[in-house]
């Protein structure tokens, strides 16, 4: 211990020193100052020599270490070794040739060192160039990025290093020393190196006049940043690590809202750079979503946004401050899973909304199609609603362009509808990927990695590759895990309690995102249908209720799957009082079914424009695609018995098959006559085929509506055609000249169709037999009577009609028309006798 003495002694030195130390300083700067440097300069001296000590150091401990190899080379004796004993030799023999040529070796080495020192003079001159010309009005964090991109940072290392390294062993053998071949074999290879280098570099530091080259180191430090937030980093667990991760990504992100600002205004860089870089755009985002599976919920990387609680659900103490306090409940701070995609789809659509109109449409169509597989990968990991904000967001500067400006030129039409195709198809993407998720889960693994997993590891929940989603819900799990392991020394929770716990989150989070995949059906499909067919965009709308109608189908396939899915899970519902999600899956089914009938509808409120348009070659057939799928749709409402939608689906039905029945004798004009009449007629044969099962299927069903409608339509065209018995009887002879034609036609397949489901239909309610059924061959028949003739006609004998069903509308309706009365018709299987009450042939066979 210092006594009281020694301690001031030290002080008063110590005060000296310092006072010493200042006056010295003050001294040495008022010299500097005199000789005309400034205090500035010193600084930026010592910044200098600071950076550039640790490289000269690192550079001088290398070339001491070659030399010491060199001698420690040239002192081995012999060995038993041959190849070693001949390297040593050469390396010998080699030693000699530097030492009697040594001024030979010095002037090579000052070649080196001062052939690397103008290849750095030239090399930046070329970035002056480049700098000076393009990267003024850029951000300065584009401009680091330029100075750290690694092509030319490592180029200018390789040129420093060999200039130091030069001058190095030139001062070596100034002092005597010897310079060894390791040594100057490696700064040979460096000079080579060096001028190589140069050939490549100084040609592509001109490519930086497009200054997106730079996208990909860009790119490349955003990953960095969220790997290292993300389980696979070090210290990814602490808080102060995770914020400073974050602050670099937003710097990044800022960078590269600069980058897509000045591509969009930059008239060169719309046509391909712009376009490559908003593909990386969605690419980074895709390999990002891969990353968030391992990244914490609460983790610090995600920005904090203000929630505002509901005052009901406060706590009295919060309400009590707030009341006392004269302000409101303060807002929680929740984590934004979201902020990073958000700032790039933001930025994204910025860059759009800056591009001149004429090359917008172009430009978005290109970003879209690159969009899709991130899409479908939103869905896979069930972030549906997270998905549909982020297109809505990106669609936002063209989705009144798309479809509101007339296009000027054939191109343009073009590009306004693929571009529009891609916006739908993006959100289709998002609901396969979803439905895809489904399909590939197997709850025999996932419950197999949940009970293998390390819940006592920090790594060990990321490992199980869940969605993003429910992470939380995971997290809380292992939290209260960890807990009952410090209180009751251990797990006393059953493995089945917890794969319980983890598939009733998984399959809450499934539900909810197939919800709001009925979601996107309703509000984007079915309403937009709608209003375009009000504002009279039919073609838009045409290419609408398509993608809408897959939409349904594929939500349609894949709920037998979803359905299993759910109930293979009840084997793990052990724990009853747990709430379980239970849907009801026909509930499901009836809402996916009106919004398909009614985009349905609205596709057949195009079909009035369709028809009195030409076709157009350069676009698909809208017209006959929206024909087929009305045709098919209204007779799937008389088997559905559905006598609303069939009376507002056929009457459009049957203006268009005769629209279509003009359409195809001018296009098929020139063909064989048998050619234009086997196809051109289809159209009025499914009209006449329909109008008959409307009346089959009226009495079948016993519903009065259904007739009566179809009806009225035939009134009215027959009304206001110039030769309605012109008409009719054309009607008959097509449909006797095609009766009798052997040939067949594409529609006569799918009428053949409609034929077996009404076989199978009255096979169902029991008025005829399957021929296959045991007992039908030993005349073991029994059926169902049915009150109307009709059907009793048809059904004759128990067998299927025999009876073409078009007759069937030939005698009830055209041959007792006013106009038809005159028309010969060759009732040929005796149906108009049959149900006259007379004598039938065929029965009396029987």
């Amino acid at each position: 211990m210092f006594s009281l003495k020694h301690r001031k002694v030290y002080w008063i030195l110590k005060s000296r020193f310092t006072k010493t130390r200042f006056l010295l300083q003050r001294l040495y700067y008022r010299s500097i100052q005199r000789a005309g440097r400034s205090r500035d300069e010193i600084s930026v001296f010592r910044f200098l020599a600071g950076k550039a000590f640790a490289s000269a150091l690192l550079g001088l401990l290398i070339l001491v270490l070659l030399i010491v190899f060199d001698h420690f080379v040239s002192k081995i004796g012999t060995s038993d070794f041959a190849l070693f004993r001949r390297l040593v030799e050469l390396h010998a023999n080699l030693q000699q040739q530097i030492l009697r040529h040594n001024d030979l070796v010095r002037d090579t080495l000052i070649a080196i060192a001062s052939l690397s020192g103008l290849l750095l003079g030239l090399y930046f001159t070329a970035i002056s160039v480049v700098v000076s010309s393009r990267f003024v009005a850029i951000s300065p964090g584009m401009r680091e990025h330029f100075l750290r991109e690694p092509g030319g940072r490592q180029y200018l290392r390789i040129l420093a290093v060999t200039t130091v390294w030069g001058l190095l062993l030139l001062g070596y053998t100034i002092f005597g020393g010897t310079i060894g071949l390791v040594s100057l074999l490696a700064v040979l290879l460096l000079g080579m190196l060096g001028i190589a280098g140069f050939l490549y570099l100084s040609v592509r530091a001109f490519y930086f006049l497009d200054p997106t080259t730079l996208s990909d180191t860009l790119f490349a430090e955003l990953i960095k940043s969220a790997r290292l937030a993300s389980s696979h980093g070090r210290m990814w667990t602490e808080g102060a690590f995770q914020n400073h991760f974050r602050q670099q990504a937003v710097s990044e992100l800022n960078s590269l809202e600069s980058l897509l600002e000045l591509s969009s205004q930059e008239s060169h860089l719309t046509r391909d750079s712009l376009r490559v870089l908003l593909a990386k755009c969605a690419l980074f985002l895709e390999e990002y979503l891969k990353l968030r599976f391992c990244i914490p919920s609460e983790s610090l990387w995600y920005k904090r946004i203000p929630r505002h609680e509901n005052y009901f659900l406060a706590d009295d103490t919060r309400l009590t401050m707030a009341v006392q306090a004269g302000g409101y409940v303060p807002p929680k701070e929740v984590p934004d899973h979201f902020w990073l995609e958000k700032d790039i789809i933001n930025a994204m659509s910025r860059s759009l909304s800056l591009l001149p109109s004429e090359r917008r449409l172009k430009v978005t169509y290109t970003a879209l199609i690159q969009f899709h597989k991130y899409c479908e990968s939103l869905g896979l990991s069930l972030e549906v609603r997270n998905g549909r904000s982020l297109i809505a967001e990106l669609l936002r500067p063209i989705s009144t362009e798309m479809t509101s400006v007339a296009p000027e030129t054939m191109e343009q039409r073009e590009m306004s509808l693929a571009s529009y195709d891609a916006s739908r198809l993006s959100y289709l993407s998002i609901v396969l990927g979803c439905l895809k998720f489904m399909a590939s889960l197997d709850l025999r693994q996932v419950v197999d990695r949940c009970t293998h997993v390390d819940w006592s590891s920090e790594h060990g929940i990321y490992e199980l590759r869940l969605p993003p989603g429910i992470l939380k819900s995971i997290e809380e799990l292992q939290n209260s895990l960890q807990f009952e392991r410090i209180v009751e020394k251990g797990v006393i929770s059953p493995d089945w309690y917890v794969v319980q716990l983890i598939l009733k989150h998984l399959l809450d989070r499934y539900y909810d995102s197939l919800e709001a995949s009925l979601e996107i059906l309703d509000e984007d499909f079915v309403e937009p249908a709608r209003a375009l067919v009000a504002e009279g965009k039919f073609v838009f709308a045409a290419f609408h209720c398509q993608r809408g109608l897959e939409l349904c189908s594929k939500l349609l396939a894949h709920l037998p799957r979803i359905e299993q899915v759910w109930q293979d899970s009840e084997q793990y519902r052990i724990e009853k009082e747990i709430p379980w999600t239970s849907p009801d899956w026909q509930k499901v089914r009836d809402r996916i079914e009106t919004a398909r009938k009614s985009i349905v509808g609205s596709l057949a409120n195009c079909l009035p424009s369709f028809s009195q348009s030409d076709r157009d070659d350069t676009l698909p057939d809208l017209f006959g695609q929206g024909y087929n799928i009305v045709c098919w749709e209204t007779y799937q409402s008389l088997i559905e018995n559905d006598s609303n939608r069939f009376a507002d689906l056929f009457p459009v039905l049957a203006l268009s098959a005769m629209q279509a029945y003009d359409k195809l004798r001018k296009e098929l004009h020139g063909w064989l006559p048998e050619t234009q009449i086997a196809i051109a007629g289809d159209p009025l044969l499914d009209v006449l085929d329909i109008s008959a099962y409307a009346i089959v299927y009226s009495e079948l069903y016993q519903n009065p509506a259904i007739w009566p409608s179809c009806e009225k339509v035939w009134a009215s065209l027959l009304k206001t055609h110039a030769k309605p018995q012109a008409l009719l009887a054309h009607l008959i002879t097509l449909y006797e000249y095609r009766h009798g034609d052997l040939r067949i036609s594409p529609r006569q397949t799918i009428r053949t169709r409609w034929k077996l489901s009404l076989n199978q239909k009255l096979q169902e309610l029991g008025f005829i037999s399957d021929v296959l059924r045991p007992g039908y061959l030993h005349g073991i028949n029994q059926h169902t009577a049915h009150k109307s003739k009709l059907i009793t006609v048809l059904c004759r004998g128990g067998h299927e009609p025999l009876v073409p069903i078009a007759e069937v509308f030939i005698v009830q309706y055209v041959i007792k028309r006013p106009e038809g009365k005159e028309i010969t018709f060759s009732d040929k299987y005796g149906l108009k006798r049959s149900l006259d009450g007379e004598a039938n042939p065929l029965e009396s066979d029987e």
